[in-house]
């Protein structure tokens, strides 16, 4: 049961992204038609600046999350009410924290996007205040519905509504070239994702109707939980200095401009991130079931590695493509959206870096190994701003990006690396992190070679980007097979694609 529903949640969550992911595509491509190119740069600061005040969110979704592992395992009712009762309490909470800090940033703005002549920034950023606000209030029923291996549930409707979404949005852009109705699009259809999410886990769940004799938690698993969150929180205060200053630092050293032009690189190249990024998100309930029910160590790690390397190989194929293909592909919306071939690069190679950590990370925080690293997010906080802030001053757009590869490479990984193979199998991690540098090294040689076979080749246009494709394709699976078939995980993934595809070949002929 817990394979069929990894897989099916897989299905649903690479098919209906994909979808969500092409409509983002053609939307961006309509607002750069229409639109001026610094509402790009505001969209991507104000999304970076609500990033940083979800902070006060401070870790309670991951903490309650973990808790549900084992009650929805042992189909516990009166638990899973009082954790869902707790997680709605934290999130109006969370709410008027984040309203009331939000509103604190208004009188900043101006500050914060260099003095910028856009007009109603003001309301533009109270519509992306509103849209975030608006999520949390689905929060408590989403994070059941992903806990319980029901993540499909949730993929294939909101995808329905960010659909029509899409749609609308961009038919208003065309006629009335206005970003107002575009946010406010946005904000209704938030609603309706939200009204959707309580309506499906309360089909699902119809115990959750029962508002009455809720039993309080213990004092033992409501210490663990403050624990978690005490954690968590070091864990979110440096996630978001990682990831979501990067726009604040260009826009306010180098100017909404320069955000927007790098915002669609980033846009590609997150979107690309969030479709590999399905491998340990819809799993990620399925480990947490896995490492609940107690099954041996020596399992659970070959679980690992097979996850581990599935992911590696689709980051690897992602980063090599990403780093030659880029710039062609962005050439078509027009030469001043250029970036050079160096800081493309170190955009692709921070994309492998963080990837290459999903599954460490998935394993780590469904065994609740928070408290272990939670000193790492802040040194990881830390080496990026202080490089990223010094480096854009010499180097401009490339220097931020060198500042979140050093805070990478000094700190995160092998620090991760070390609290899983330590605590959840209980054995050195320097094996793997030896694999883990071979892995990175043969990745970059891949891409700066075949940049510069892409400069030599001189290929240009639609032309040269489908051929550059192919080259890729065919130096890289090259490459892999050479490196990798005679590793036991690619035996199995081998076995278990032929096996699938021999099975369902048999059943059709069957049927004839």
């Amino acid at each position: 049961m817990r394979i069929e529903k990894t897989i099916k949640n897989l299905v649903y969550s690479y098919v209906f992204k994909v979808i969500s992911l092409l409509l983002n595509f053609v939307v961006r491509i309509v607002f750069v038609k229409f639109l001026a190119v610094e509402y790009l740069g505001a969209s991507g600061l104000f999304s970076n600046i609500l990033s940083v005040l979800s902070f006060a969110e401070l870790g309670i979704g991951s903490a309650i999350t973990f808790c549900l592992y084992k009650p929805l395992e042992e189909n516990d009712q009166d638990k899973i009410r009082t954790l869902i009762d707790l997680f709605k309490k934290c999130y109006l909470f969370i709410v008027l924290i984040v309203t009331t800090a939000g509103l604190c940033c208004v009188p900043f703005l101006d500050v914060l996007t260099n003095h910028s002549a856009l007009p109603n920034l003001t309301l533009i950023y109270i519509l992306y205040l509103s849209d975030t606000v608006i999520s949390y209030f689905g929060a408590d029923k989403q994070s059941l519905l992903m806990a319980d291996q029901k993540r499909y549930l949730v993929t294939r409707n909101t995808t329905l509504i960010q659909f029509i979404r899409s749609i609308v949005q961009i038919l208003f852009i065309v006629i009335t070239k206005n970003f107002l109705v575009y946010l406010s699009l946005q904000v209704i259809c938030q609603i309706l994702t939200v009204l959707y999410l309580k309506y499906t886990a309360d089909k699902e769940y119809p115990f959750l109707r029962n508002k009455e004799n809720i039993t309080p938690l213990s004092k033992d698993e409501k210490q663990s939980i403050i624990t978690n969150v005490k954690a968590i929180v070091m864990h979110k205060v440096g996630a978001i200095a990682v990831n979501n200053t990067d726009n604040i630092i260009i826009s306010s050293f180098l100017g909404l401009a320069i955000t927007g032009i790098a915002s669609n690189y980033v846009l590609i190249i997150n979107s690309v991130n969030i479709i590999i990024w399905q491998l340990s998100y819809s799993t990620s309930a399925s480990v947490g079931n896995l490492i609940a029910s107690d099954v041996k160590k020596d399992y659970v790690e070959k679980i690992f590695n097979r996850l581990d390397f599935l992911n590696y190989s689709l980051y690897l194929f992602a980063t090599v493509l990403l780093s030659t293909l880029l710039k062609p592909l962005i050439s078509i919306l027009g030469k001043e959206f250029g970036l050079d071939d160096l800081t493309i690069l170190f955009l692709c190679i921070n994309f492998m870096i963080a990837g290459s950590r999903n599954i460490t990370n998935q394993f780590k925080e469904t065994s609740g190994l928070f408290i272990y690293d939670k000193y790492k997010a802040l040194c990881e906080a830390a080496i990026n701003l202080v490089v990223s802030i010094w480096l854009v001053q010499k180097l401009e757009l490339l220097g931020v990006y060198i500042g979140t590869f050093a805070c990478y490479i000094l700190v995160g990984v092998w620090w991760e690396q070390k609290v899983l193979f330590n605590k959840l199998f209980q054995k050195s991690f320097f094996s793997y992190n030896l694999q883990w540098i071979r892995r990175f090294l043969l990745t970059v040689s891949l891409s700066t070679l075949l940049i510069w076979v892409r400069n030599s080749l001189d290929l240009s246009g639609v032309i040269g980007f489908i051929v550059m494709g192919c080259i890729d394709m065919i130096v890289v699976l090259t490459v892999y097979y050479v490196c990798y078939h005679k590793t036991d995980e690619y035996q199995y993934f081998k076995e278990f694609i032929y096996g699938k595809v021999t099975k369902n070949a048999k059943n059709r002929l069957e049927k004839l």
